[in-house]
């Protein structure tokens, strides 16, 4: 693995952020202390004790695996363990020369259909396609409002006839581009502001999904397709302020059966969701997650709710939510926030998609993951400069210069 080291001042937005390899012990919170009102000082801490999860939720533990699976499942949790911590580089794309290669902030990249990998530079706002091979192909969008132009993006996903969905999160709408013989064209925009769309997935059929939560319906999860609908229970709250603060999320597809996982960004619950909305199991991630502290204020003449965030203080932060293979497994990436060491480093699970229950990677196994594809994944590395790699599953070949 290739270690990656970059201080807390130095990094300028999530929620894909650079990893340390390391990984510090002894650092635990319990989870009746994460779901408890705290006390102390001014205000109400949050999480409260009205969002606790389920007695009967799945667990998501520390251990090398998980408890709660039939012997199948296990045998099928450890095959897909195995297949990413020996997964080998077989492409890089990144360097620090001015072109095409040169990244900025990548909080999105994938392999389409056709073989090309797509980056997403949000720094630029462009969305750049390399062939199988790393080779340069296109690119379009950058900074603006035009047809083409992109402001925001944060994620994107591809359809399997090429069709780029993408999202731009907070600042407008999804954009939907198709390439035809004059280029790439923007198809279609899905408008459903106020509502976010902070994460994007989709089926194999052509429905998209996005995470984000809806103030008047007070839901998390959205479906286009011919038409908007909303499912999946946010943060439980009087005041919409703390409902949106802890209501956000990360959202993945998954298929065979369909299902559609969501994962809060600062809580450590999962939740997966048949297509129709209803709840299968939810899940608590990790029995020694750092919770942030979030605190709610109120103005002692107004009565006006505010929101203050202890992000000074050590804390854990979901950076990405990926299907993994074909043995129904969910690979989880949290960000562990060392305030004094001035650094990040990754915390990885695999999942068992079935029923929830999961348990940690070893240290030191996977770098930030992007996206993952049916025999492998892409990988981001910020040092020394930002970089991709496209790493193969179950193969030994060597890493292509």
């Amino acid at each position: 693995m290739i270690g990656v080291t970059r201080t807390i001042a130095s990094i300028r937005r999530p929620p894909i952020l650079p990893m340390n390899s390391t990984v510090r012990s002894g650092a635990s919170v319990s989870l009746l202390a994460i779901f408890a009102c705290g006390g102390g000082e001014p205000g109400l801490m949050h999480p409260n004790e009205q969002n606790r999860p389920p007695h009967d939720a799945s667990a998501i533990t520390s251990d090398s695996v998980p408890s709660g699976l039939t012997d199948e499942a296990l045998s099928a949790w450890i095959h897909t363990k195995r297949a990413l911590v020996e997964a080998v580089p077989v492409l890089r794309l990144g360097t620090d020369s001015r072109g095409p290669e040169l990244f900025g902030y990548v909080p999105r990249a994938a392999i389409g259909s056709d073989g090309n990998i797509v980056v997403l530079d949000a720094d630029a706002q462009e969305i750049r396609i390399f062939d199988s091979d790393g080779g340069f192909v296109e690119r379009f969008g950058g900074w603006g409002d035009g047809p083409m132009e992109l402001r925001g993006a944060i994620d994107f996903h591809l359809f399997p006839d090429g069709r780029i969905a993408v999202s731009l999160g907070r600042l407008g709408p999804i954009k939907i581009f198709q390439r035809s013989d004059r280029g790439w064209e923007l198809l279609d925009i899905v408008d459903f502001r106020p509502t976010p769309a902070n994460s994007l997935c989709g089926m194999s059929d052509g429905r998209l999904f996005s995470g984000g939560y809806q103030r008047e319906y007070e839901t998390i999860l959205n479906e286009f397709d011919a038409g908007i609908r909303r499912f999946g229970r946010g943060y439980q709250h009087e005041h919409s302020l703390i409902r949106m603060t802890l209501s956000g999320g990360l959202v993945e597809c998954l298929e065979q059966p369909d299902r559609i996982v969501f994962g809060f960004m600062h809580l450590p619950i999962v939740r997966s969701y048949t297509t129709e909305g209803v709840l299968q199991w939810t899940a608590v991630a990790r029995d020694d997650y750092l919770q942030l502290e979030i605190i709610e204020k109120r103005h002692p003449e107004t009565g006006a709710v505010g929101v203050s965030r202890r992000v000074v203080r050590d804390h854990d932060r979901l950076i990405g939510i990926h299907s993994v293979g074909s043995d129904g497994q969910l690979l989880l990436q949290y960000g562990r926030f060392f305030w004094t060491r001035r650094e990040i480093v990754p915390q990885s699970y695999l999942v068992d998609t079935v029923t929830g229950f999961g348990a940690y990677l070893d240290a030191d196994s996977l770098p930030i993951v992007l996206s993952t594809h049916h025999d492998g994944y892409i990988a981001l590395f910020q040092e020394p400069y930002p970089h991709l790699e496209v790493r193969r599953m179950g193969t030994h070949e060597t890493l292509n210069q």
